[in-house]
């Protein structure tokens, strides 16, 4: 049965989720998934009991999604320093996105460490997909705040607003109508336009070529 806060979809990606979980067993990510799925549901409890369903010192020591979303739910639990020891034991190469993020915001909400936690935050902000990621830009204008860094915390607060206009459930309901005509330029335009903004820039170029070529199309026609 559903609970009366999940909605038939989620309940389907769930589902969807589980059987991934059932037919690999020993995938560290696909145990994360389902975590990932209870701990958004705000039930940390049962993400916690779905990660240690698979040994923390197999492949999940290396999985750098699986230790993210285990930090995270060690965060919401009020376990701090076990996420802190779980932040420490991340593996080599400690780069991209995941780890950035992470490390941001263990030195923002553990260490208490605004400089670093800004430290992170713009390396993780820095490679995709941290530029489209608004609670990250929240996270970092919160920090800037507490350092009395004004400035910098407007302009990443005009990010994280920008970012959070393009995930308007409106604005996405739009764009899949420009997409029931893939012959018509001028609807297409505004899809390109959204990847552009959104700092998408393969997407926006390819989109872009579809424009260019129904033009061409609509001239010879």
């Amino acid at each position: 049965f559903l609970g009366t806060a999940e909605s038939p979809r989620a309940f389907v990606e769930l589902q969807r989720l589980l059987r991934f979980q059932a037919e690999e067993p020993e995938s560290a990510s696909a145990h994360a998934a389902v975590a990932t799925w209870y701990r958004d549901q705000g039930n940390p409890t049962l993400a916690m009991q779905t990660l240690d369903l698979i040994d923390h010192q197999s492949s999940a020591d290396s999985d750098t999604f699986y230790l993210a979303t285990w930090i995270s739910v060690l965060l919401d639990s009020g376990e701090f320093d076990a996420a802190l020891k779980v932040m420490h034991s991340w593996p080599n190469p400690r780069e991209g996105y995941e780890y950035w993020k992470w490390s941001g915001i263990v030195e923002s909400e553990v260490v208490r460490n605004d400089e670093a936690a800004v430290e992170a935050f713009l390396k993780a902000a820095s490679v995709w997909p941290g530029h489209s990621d608004a609670s990250l830009q929240h996270r970092l204008t919160n920090c800037l705040i507490r350092l009395d860094r004004s400035d910098q915390a407007d302009l990443h607060r005009q990010d994280a607003k920008r970012v959070d206009s393009l995930m308007e459930l409106d604005l996405h309901a739009d764009l899949r109508r420009q997409l029931t005509d893939l012959r018509a330029a001028d609807q297409l335009k505004k899809v390109a336009s959204f990847y552009t903004e959104l700092g998408r820039e393969w997407e926006a170029g390819e989109w872009a070529r579809i424009v260019v070529d129904q033009s061409h199309r609509l001239v010879s026609n």
